[in-house]
Formats: structure tokens, sequence, C-alpha cells
């Protein structure tokens, strides 16, 4: 973190979210288990420790047995048995027995046993490694109860998924590192601005920041240790610029920067958009759509004209509630978009949970980040009933609109069959004769690199860049050491997305890129030079991508697509995109 010399203490990082953001801190820690180990202190009253305990006790008990009824209604009892164990040993006597005995053994504070406890578990999993997963699994099953406890006995349960519950009034969020599900379960009316430690600028919990329009600024190293609670902040999401506790001119200069960002808002809402089609000078049509999240995004893609819903990010959705939503609940939120977007198709995304997107009522606080592992339709076939329930409320939902259905992070064909089985189903027992359309996410290199076999059965394509860019270079978008090798418009995933045009165009199949580089005026000129003639993209770069679009001939679009193609690194495409402004 590089401090500026002068009156004013600045750091500098990286902006990723526009806009300036105005307010006192708040900083947001996870459970620091190594600070508690260390945390020993003895008791003046040990019954007054062991009643605490039993407090932690009945609470998480309680807790768990309402995780069970949620979980088990909406994914089955299997699920539900995953917290029914939770239960069992939260009640056991012999665990009890262990932690009473400890402590009036030892007279020291209840945090610290658990702690240790936490730890010793913790190097038994560490000596089992891989070696024996039903045993790995039970201690990860009770490393989950600890936690749970100690976070009950410190009263913080919900501090880190929902912060803004502790909050008077908003303030600016200081994380050291935060998930999709911890900011998606933000009430953006207590939340003025983000500051991220660690974080890189395709990553999910930067795609969501921007559909909550929440100024941010990632890789400001230390900032949660530097910057205090009750500080005041001034975030520059322009400039990446983070003033900590202002002097009277820098706040005085950023007020009136506000003030006009404000107006220029106003301004914006009041003008008359541009709604119509978008046409190349010589005549070709782009169909501009738009990713949402909420229905914030909904009201935003409907302002700037979007023609349908190009994507519908479902698991955000989920994660901005803290259970899973009934089946009413859900079928009007889906019903809401259909209704809002009459005429026009509302694409929606399967859950694509797993890695690092996962709500918090059907996480377990040991899992570990992993893009390669079990996320999306893989997770959803093994949790049939949270998959079915989906299907269930869009097909309740589809008697008001148009809604299609997107299976997510496709590997095999194997994942397609078996999806596409359980949506036709659904679909034959409770809406006979009605078609609702299924298509498939190309953003595994397996899928891309034999397209033609998954046509059969898809009834469209839409084009993740981000994950096919991350899958092809072995870069995750969650890791900023690796930000540089995650190049969507190297030529490699041009060509990938040429050939999955011509592939579409082949078996009438529509193609449409749902990618964050659709938002990028130049970028989306480039793809609809390789022949995309759907793009969707976050609400608010309709209208420029839509001006810069109109602008130009398609004749010209496709020499652009055509040199592009031949290239060899990113850093080539990158300079003709900028000679071709």
């Amino acid at each position: 973190m590089d401090r500026v010399p002068g009156k004013n203490i600045v750091y500098r990082g990286v902006p990723v979210t526009p806009g300036i953001a105005i307010g006192r801190a708040y900083i947001l820690k996870p459970l620091d288990l190594d600070a508690v180990s260390e945390n020993k202190f003895p008791l003046d009253d040990v019954n007054k420790e062991r009643e605490r305990f039993w407090n932690a006790i009945n609470n998480t008990r309680e807790q768990l047995i309402d995780i069970r009824k949620r979980v088990s209604e909406a994914t089955g009892k299997e699920a539900g048995d995953i917290f029914s164990a939770h239960i069992k040993f939260i009640e056991d006597k012999t665990f009890i027995d262990e932690i009473i005995e400890a402590l009036s053994e030892e007279e020291v504070n209840i945090e610290y046993i658990i702690a240790r406890q936490i730890k010793n578990i913790e190097n038994s999993l560490e000596s089992i490694g891989d070696t024996n997963d039903h045993i790995r699994e039970s201690f990860i099953d009770i490393q989950d109860v600890y936690h749970r406890l100690l976070r009950n006995l410190m009263g913080i349960e919900h501090i880190r998924v929902n912060p803004q519950k502790k909050l008077g009034s908003p303030v600016v969020v200081i994380a050291e590192k935060l998930i999709p599900s911890d900011i998606a379960l933000f009430d953006p009316g207590y939340i003025l601005g983000l500051i991220i430690e660690y974080g890189s600028r395709t990553s999910h919990v930067v795609i969501i920041s921007r559909s909550l329009n929440v100024p941010t600024v990632i890789r400001v190293p230390g900032a949660s240790s530097v910057i205090k609670s009750g500080d005041k902040l001034i975030i520059d999401g322009y400039s990446g610029a983070v003033y900590v506790n202002p002097d009277e001119k820098a706040a005085a200069k950023y007020e009136k920067k506000k003030e006009t960002e404000k107006n220029a808002v106003v301004h914006m809402k009041s003008r008359d958009y541009d709604i119509g089609r978008c046409e190349t000078k010589d005549g070709r049509y782009i169909r501009l759509m738009a990713n949402v999240s909420n229905i914030n995004d909904l009201d935003k893609a409907c302002v700037n004209g979007a023609e349908g819903i190009g994507l519908v990010r479902s698991e955000i959705y989920y994660m901005s509630s803290d259970r899973i939503p009934d089946d009413d609940t859900e079928t009007a939120f889906y019903r809401t978009l259909l209704e809002r977007m009459p005429g026009y198709d509302v694409t929606v995304r399967l859950l694509d949970l797993g890695a690092d997107k996962m709500p918090s009522y059907l996480s377990r606080a040991t899992e570990k980040y992993s893009p390669l592992g079990i996320r999306g339709i893989r997770y959803l076939l093994r949790n049939r009933g949270l998959f079915e329930k989906q299907v269930r409320c869009i097909i309740k939902a589809s008697v008001v609109g148009r809604p299609r259905i997107l299976i997510p992070f496709v590997t095999t064909l194997e994942d397609l069959e078996q999806a596409r089985a359980v949506i036709d189903s659904l679909i034959s027992r409770l809406s006979p004769g009605m078609k609702i359309p299924v298509g498939i996410m190309v953003e595994i290199p397996s899928v891309a690199l034999s397209l033609e076999k998954y046509m059969v059965l898809a009834d469209f394509i839409s084009i993740g860049t981000n994950d096919l860019a991350q899958y092809v270079f072995a870069a995750s978008r969650e890791e900023p050491e690796a930000e540089s090798y995650h190049q969507p418009l190297h030529p490699v995933i041009l060509n990938i997305i040429k050939n999955a045009v011509l592939c579409a165009e082949k078996y009438g199949r529509e193609i449409s890129v749902c990618g964050e580089i659709g938002g990028d005026p130049s970028a989306s000129c480039l793809l609809a030079g390789l022949g995309i003639t759907n793009l969707s993209v976050q609400p608010g770069y309709i209208s420029a991508v839509k001006k810069e679009l109109k602008r130009r001939s398609y004749g010209d679009l496709k020499e652009l697509g055509k040199t592009a193609l031949v290239l060899d690194r990113t850093g080539d495409v990158m300079e003709l995109l900028k000679k071709d402004r």
C-alpha cells in the first residue's frame, strides 16, 4: 500500500466500479481462529462460563434444526440429513462432557478451549489427507459444528454474511477478501462503497458490485489493518484513490464531485433513451439484452431499452437471501422478470452454485474455493430437489412470458442428457405441450471443442467469456496474481467464438455472448464482426454499446474480426481495437 506524501493519507488501489463514496469505515473481519486460540485467560467464575457454554449449545441446536428443516424442504431428505448429523453431535454427551471437563480442570475461557479443539481437528484433517473420504467428511462435519458453536459464543454468528443488520447508518465496507455470498447479502441502502484488499477485476464479487452500483476499489493491501472502523473515508472509484480522514479541502473537493455525479445521474434518468433496435449502418441487426441478478438490474435494463434478458444470474438471487426462497417467492421473482419484458426472451441460468458462489445456508464453513470442483449442473444433479424446485418455479411463471432455461457448467454430453431429462420430464408433467427452450453455457474447453455433438439437445448456446478464458488459460478469475493470464480477447478465444458461430449457423441455433467483454463498445464491435448477433451485457452498458455499433457498418466489422483472428497476442488485438476507434 503506497502512502502519498502530504497532509491527507491516501492509499492507492485498482478501481473496478466507478463512483464516489464518502462515509465512515466499517471493517468486516472473518473469524480469526488463530487470535482466538491465543487469547487464553483465567476465569473468576467457572459456573458463569459453564452457563455461557450451555446457552451457546442451545442456540446452535436451534439454528441447526431450522437449517435442517429449510434444506430438507428445498433439496430433499438426503441434504437435510447432513444437518441431522450435526444436531446429533451438538447433543452428544461425550462431546459436551469433554468441553465441560476441560473447563473445570483448566478454568480458562471457553472460546480458547473450543478453538484449541478446532485446531486439533484441522491437524487431523491434514494428517489423513485424502486417504479416507468417510473419516475426512466426519471430521469436516465436526469442525463445522465447532465453528458455529464458537461464533455463537462470541456473538458473531451472522456478522460476516449480513453486516448491515449490525449497522445504524450506511458505511464504507472494508474487507480482506469477500466471496459472492457475502456481497450478495448486502443491503445496498447500507453500503456506500467497498474496499477489498484481495481480488481481481473479473471476479464474481466485482461483477456483483457493479450490478449494485457500489463504488469499489480492490487491491488495497493492509486496508483492514490500517484503517479503523469509524474513520472517515473517501473512495474514488474512478482513480482508485482511498482517502483516510481527509482534510477539509479534500472533503470539499469530493463532495463537489459527488454532487456533479448525482446531477449527471438525474440528467441521465430524465433524458430520452435510444430504446430502438440496434442496427449497423448497413442494416445488420444486433440484439442487445441485459444480464441481471435482481429487480434493481431489471429496472435498469428496462430504462436502457434491453431487448430481453440474456442472463438471469439466479444464484445471486439465492445468495441475496438468508434462506432458500419458498416456491411462491421464487416463482414471483421469475414472473416479475417475464412481466416486465413482454414479448422478449428471459433466459434464466439455472443455479450456478459451487466454487465461490454458495449461499451460507447451503454451504459448509470448511468448503474451499475450487473453480474445478462440483458447481453448476454438477451440483444440481447431485441436489435433485433443488434442481427440480427451480425448474418447477420457472414453469409456473412461464404463463406470463417467454422464459428460456440455460444450463451452466456443462462439461460432458452426459451432463446435458441428464439435465434435459429432468427438465423435459417436469415440463411434460406440469405443463404438457409447453415449449421452453433449453440452452447450454459454452464456457468449458471440452464443450467448445466438440460443440456439434451438443446441437441435437441444445436449443441455443450462450458463451461465457469470463469462465471460458479462465479454463482455457488455467487462470482463476479470483486469483489476482494470475490476472495477466486471464485474456478473454486473446485470438485463441476469438477463434473459439468464431467456430461456435459457424456451428450455430450450421444447425440453426441462436448464439449469444454474455461475458463481461460484451459490455465494452470496442469489444462488442469485434464480437459483431465475428458473427455474434446477440449480446447480453450489464444494463448500464447497453447505451454505449448501441451507440458504437450503430455508427459502424457490418462490412467493416467483418474485416475487423477477420484481422483479429490471425493475430498472435491479446496485446495485438488491443492495439487493433485502439486503431479501429
